[in-house]
């Protein structure tokens, strides 16, 4: 049976974040983050061009094999949405790949993309929000998530807060793949990051 993962009419809220359906009305801002070297290095994303950004979002959003949040600080006064009344400084994704045979998969991925934003904790939430929601919604019962060699922020992130490990290293992509089973002992580590704050919504 199919599963629909799609999150256009969900808002996932936390303590100093919540996690956003990316919108049409967000494409500009995203492609200006992706206008830098940097970025798309640490993400191994190729540059598009604004066109097709709208059309990768357009495309996105109708797809239901992947949950496409934008991250919003709450303190963070650039970028405002009025929904949450916040600053939307990233981006956090799951995409599904269902029937492996460890189960239920989803790859995760995260992009601060804001640097006055960058070390603050945002990551760590945003991530522990995002885990949460695709074992809780989508039964996603192992994590994976395939980070630059180069990003060792983001490694470190999944491995020392999160207890990722490394699964292969491709020396040709210049990536390494991180997996982590769901257990007990990680519930209780998303609870104890999340401290209570973690309820879902709709957008509206």
């Amino acid at each position: 049976m199919l599963v629909d993962h799609n999150n256009n009419n969900t808002i996932i809220k936390g303590n100093r974040i919540c996690l956003i359906p990316y919108k049409k009305k967000h494409v500009e801002m995203y492609h200006k983050w992706l206008q830098s070297e940097e970025m798309l290095e640490l993400t191994a994303s190729e540059p598009l061009s604004i066109e097709e950004e709208y059309n990768m979002q357009k495309k996105w959003e109708t797809e239901n094999d992947k949950s496409i949040f934008l991250i919003m600080a709450k303190d963070f006064n650039k970028n405002i949405d009025d929904v949450a009344k916040g600053g939307i400084i990233g981006d956090i994704n799951l995409f599904y790949q269902a029937d492996d045979e460890d189960g239920d998969v989803a790859e995760i991925d995260i992009m601060i993309a804001e640097k006055e934003c960058q070390r603050k904790g945002y990551g760590l939430e945003a991530v522990a929000l995002m885990l949460k929601y695709g074992i809780i919604y989508h039964k996603v019962n192992v994590f994976k998530s395939i980070i630059s060699i180069d990003n060792i922020p983001s490694k470190s992130l999944f491995k020392n807060k999160f207890d990722f490990k490394t699964h292969s290293i491709s020396e040709v992509f210049k990536e390494e793949t991180l997996l982590k089973k769901v257990d007990e002992e990680f519930l209780k580590k998303l609870d104890t990051i999340i401290d209570g704050h973690w309820s879902v919504e709709d957008y509206e």
